[in-house]
């Protein structure tokens, strides 16, 4: 497999604005009165790490959740 590498991948730990509540009106999700958007990813399976959980590494969770963000996701399954 080949790497690959993101140069310009800032993966330090950065808080998101809240963005408000989420609600649900009829078959629908808002934000205040702004229709909500659920733009979703699954996240796994993966092999025991060094550490011994089912998890990748430290800085390959980071690299993934920031390229997540980047994608415009903003809920997670993890499988």
């Amino acid at each position: 497999m080949e790497n690959i590498s993101f140069p310009n991948l800032d993966c330090r730990s950065k808080p998101l604005p809240n963005p408000g509540t989420v609600t649900v009106k009829g078959k629908f999700f808002f934000v205040g009165e702004k229709k909500f958007f659920l733009k979703g990813v699954t996240y796994g399976t993966f092999s025991l790490g060094s550490h011994g959980a089912p998890f990748p590494e430290k800085p390959m969770v980071e690299k993934d959740f920031a390229l997540m963000a980047e994608l415009g996701a903003n809920c997670i399954e993890p499988i």
